[in-house]
C-alpha cells in the first residue's frame, strides 16, 4: 500500500509543478489527492494493467481538474503529457537500475532496489516537471499570434498521438510478454520519437511566431511610410500656401487702397479665414505628435488619428512632454495600440458626438496611455467584452481584447484599466519603469 501510494503521488507532484494558480490551496491539495485516490483504485480494482482502464483514469482526472481547480481547456493537454513523462521516468529509471547494478526486470520491484526506483522516480519527476514548466510558459509567448488556434491544435494533437503510441506500446509489450531487450529498445525509441515530436512543434511554433513578428513589422513600416506620405503633403499644402502668401497680400492691399473695408472683410472671411483654419486643423498632427519618439509607435498613432480625423470624428490630443522610452517591446505596444484605436474609431463612427480623445502622460515612475471615445452603450460587461469571440458585431470578430490581454500577460509591470466614464469608453494603460 504504501508503494502504490507513493507511485499514485508521481500525477499530482507533475500537476502542481504545471498548472497555474487559480484557487485556493487547500482546493487545489484536495483535487490533487483525488486524482492520487483515482490511480489508487483502479490499481487496487484490476489484477492487471489495463490501457482502457488508464484512458478512464486520465478522462476522470481531466474532470477533477476541470471542474476543481478550473484548469483552462490548453491546460488539460498537461494530463496526458505529464503520463507520458511519468512512463519515460520510471521506465528509464528500471532500465538505469537493472544496467548498473546488474539485476533482472523482476528484482528492480524487490526490496531494497524497489525504494530505489521510487525515491530517484518521484525526484526526476520533480526536476523534470520543473523543467517543462519553463516550456510550457516559453511556448505560451509562441502562442501569441494569430496562429494560436493552429498551434494549440498542432500541439493537442502532437501530445494525444505520442499518448496513443505509448498506451499500444505498453499494451504490445505486456501482452506478448516482451523480452527485456526488446523492452529496452522499445523504450529508447518512444524517447527519441518523444524529443523529435517536441523538437518539430517547437521549430512549427516558433516558423508561426517569427511569421506574425514579420507581419506585424510589415505593418509599422507601412505606418511609417503612411506617416511620411502626410507630412510630404503638409508640406506640399503649406508650398502652395506660401506661394499664394504675396497674391492675398496684393489682393488686400487693393481693398486698403480703395478704402473698401466691407470687400476686404469679406474677402478675409472667405478666403484668408478658411485657409488659416484648415492649416491649423492640419497642423496638429505633427505638432501634437512629435513628442513620441519611437517612430513606428509615431507612425501607427498619427496614422489612425488622422484616418480618424478624415473621417469626421472630432480627435483630441495631449502629449505635453516627450515619451522617449516605454518599457515595452515596440511591436507590443504597437498592436494594442492598434487594437485600442481600431475599436474606439469604430466606435466613435456609430455615435452622435463622434469623439476621441488620446492622452499620454510620463510620469516619474510610469507612462500612462489614456484612450477615450463616444459610443453606445449596449450595457455589455467588460469582462465579456474581453472573451475570445465575442463581439456586438457578430461572431467571429471579437479577437481584439483577447489578443490584448495574451499579449499583457507576459508583463508584470503593465497595468490595464477599462471602464465607462461620462459617457465615454475609457482605455488606460499604466506602463512602470523597468527600474521598478
Amino acid at each position: 500500500m504504501i508503494e502504490l501510494f507513493v507511485t499514485s503521488l508521481w500525477m499530482p507532484i507533475a500537476f502542481q509543478c504545471l498548472i497555474s494558480k487559480k484557487v485556493g490551496r487547500t482546493r487545489r491539495a484536495v483535487c490533487l489527492l483525488a486524482c492520487s485516490m483515482i490511480m489508487m483504485i483502479s490499481v487496487l480494482l484490476t489484477d492487471s494493467s489495463s490501457e482502457f482502464l488508464l484512458v478512464a483514469d486520465l478522462l476522470a482526472m481531466a474532470v477533477v481538474l476541470y471542474k476543481g481547480i478550473r484548469c483552462t481547456k490548453f491546460e488539460l493537454l498537461y494530463i496526458p503529457l505529464v503520463y507520458i513523462e511519468i512512463a519515460l521516468v520510471s521506465n528509464g529509471i528500471n532500465l538505469l537500475l537493472e544496467k548498473c547494478m546488474n539485476i533482472s526486470t523482476e528484482q528492480v520491484f524487490e526490496y531494497p532496489y524497489v525504494w530505489y526506483s521510487y525515491s530517484m522516480t518521484t525526484l526526476m519527476v520533480l526536476l523534470v516537471s520543473c523543467l517543462l514548466n519553463i516550456g510550457i510558459r516559453w511556448t505560451k509567448k509562441l502562442l501569441d499570434n494569430r496562429y494560436k488556434k493552429a498551434s494549440i491544435i498542432l500541439i493537442s494533437g502532437n501530445i494525444l498521438l505520442c499518448t496513443i503510441v505509448f498506451l499500444v506500446n505498453i499494451g504490445a509489450t505486456r501482452i506478448n510478454n516482451f523480452p527485456d531487450e526488446v523492452e529496452a529498445t522499445n523504450l529508447i525509441i518512444l524517447c527519441v520519437y518523444t524529443i523529435l515530436l517536441i523538437i518539430i512543434t517547437v521549430i512549427v511554433l516558433k516558423v508561426f511566431h517569427d511569421k506574425e513578428n514579420m507581419e506585424q513589422e510589415h505593418q509599422q513600416y507601412n505606418n511609417l511610410i503612411e506617416y511620411s506620405r502626410q507630412i510630404e503633403e503638409m508640406y506640399t499644402n503649406l508650398r502652395a500656401f506660401k506661394h499664394d502668401y504675396v497674391n492675398i497680400l496684393t489682393s488686400m492691399s487693393g481693398y486698403m487702397e480703395s478704402k473698401d473695408y466691407e470687400g476686404l472683410e469679406e474677402y478675409f472671411h472667405e478666403n484668408i479665414l478658411s485657409a488659416s483654419e484648415k492649416i491649423s486643423r492640419d497642423d496638429y498632427r505633427l505638432n501634437l505628435l512629435k513628442n513620441i519618439k519611437d517612430s513606428a509607435l509615431k507612425g501607427l498613432i498619427s496614422s489612425k488619428l488622422i484616418y480618424a480625423n478624415e473621417n469626421g470624428l472630432d480627435v483630441f490630443i495631449d502629449i505635453i512632454e516627450e515619451i522617449d522610452h516605454i518599457a515595452m517591446k515596440t511591436i507590443d505596444i504597437s498592436r494594442i495600440m492598434g487594437i485600442f484605436l481600431d475599436n474606439a474609431i469604430e466606435a466613435a463612427l456609430e455615435t452622435e458626438e463622434k469623439e476621441i480623445k488620446f492622452n499620454m502622460v510620463k510620469e516619474e515612475k510610469h507612462v500612462a496611455i489614456i484612450l477615450m471615445n463616444s459610443f453606445q452603450d449596449y450595457k455589455v460587461p467588460i469582462s465579456k467584452m474581453e472573451q475570445e469571440g465575442y463581439s456586438t458585431k457578430g461572431k467571429n470578430r471579437g479577437i481584439g481584447l483577447s489578443n490584448v490581454k495574451t499579449i499583457l500577460s507576459k508583463y508584470d509591470n503593465v497595468y490595464k484599466m477599462t471602464g465607462k466614464e461620462n459617457g465615454y469608453f475609457v482605455q488606460k494603460l499604466e506602463i512602470m519603469n523597468e527600474a521598478e
